[in-house]
């Protein structure tokens, strides 16, 4: 993880030290410096750093009243306070700072603060990929008809286009494989590897070896002893698809997400 800083502080002695302790950190790039809180306003505007190390007292705006000012930005970065006065530490945490540097500084606590930071982002980043994944499986899917190739009765190729939201389930049968709608079945001259590749993934979950179900159609995951089954809406008369046992929590998972 690269991290882009802007260090802002009147004393130029006290930059020169905290560049020195952040030198220390590869992950870590000073990108710009500054010494007032109007410095800070325009550096986070123009650069947009991923954290500022910002001085409490400084001349003209100090830096809680420039961070308040930052932080109204949607894409804001994190602060670390840094000051001679620790009375001001309350005040910072209101902006939520990652921490809080008293001078002077040491290489151990701003080693500890760089730690606070590199977590508050990776904690950050996690979880925006958790709500990309859950929103990808929770997105309206726009209907697709999907065209497969079947025989016919007098052994012609016959092309056929299926609407995938119709789809209940799709069983495996040799290098056949067979499709179940709302509405009918037709054998495809594809193995069941083939047909998964052309369905959404979103949509099309493998509860076993031989089958595919459209999770859009699950109403109800069953126990029967050791064996497990999976319940479809309008396919009552083909009664309970099989679910693999170590696929159960999988689903479960899957389907609680989608609601």
């Amino acid at each position: 993880m690269k991290i882009r800083a802007v260090i802002v502080d009147d004393e130029p002695k006290a930059r020169e030290v905290l560049r020195h302790f952040l030198s220390k950190h590869p992950e870590i790039r000073v990108i710009g410096e500054g010494s007032t809180g109007k410095d800070a306003v325009k550096l986070a505007d123009e650069l947009d750093p991923d954290v500022l190390f910002l001085d409490v007292k400084m001349p003209e705006i100090d830096g809680l009243s420039a961070a308040r000012i930052i932080a109204s930005s949607p894409d804001a970065p994190k602060f670390i306070f840094t000051t001679a006065f620790e009375e001001h530490a309350v005040d910072a945490f209101e902006v939520e700072a990652v921490d809080y540097l008293v001078k002077p500084y040491t290489a151990s606590r701003v080693n500890m603060a760089v730690e606070r930071l590199v977590q508050r982002l990776q904690a950050e980043v996690q979880n925006d990929l958790m709500l990309q994944e859950l929103v990808e499986r929770v997105r309206p899917v726009t209907p697709r008809r999907i065209p497969f190739d079947v025989v016919g009765q007098t052994g012609e190729k016959v092309t056929v286009f299926v609407n995938e939201d119709h789809i209940l389930f799709v069983e495996a049968q040799g290098h056949r494989t067979r499709i179940v709608t709302i509405q009918s079945e037709i054998e495809v001259a594809a193995n069941l590897g083939e047909v998964e590749n052309w369905l959404d993934n979103r949509v099309f979950f493998k509860s076993h070896r031989s089958y595919l179900v459209n999770l859009h159609r699950v109403t109800a995951v069953k126990t029967t002893g050791r064996t497990f089954g999976i319940a479809l809406e309008g396919g009552q008369k083909y009664g309970l698809i099989p679910l693999s046992r170590g696929r159960v929590d999988e689903l479960k998972e899957l389907l609680s997400m989608a609601k």
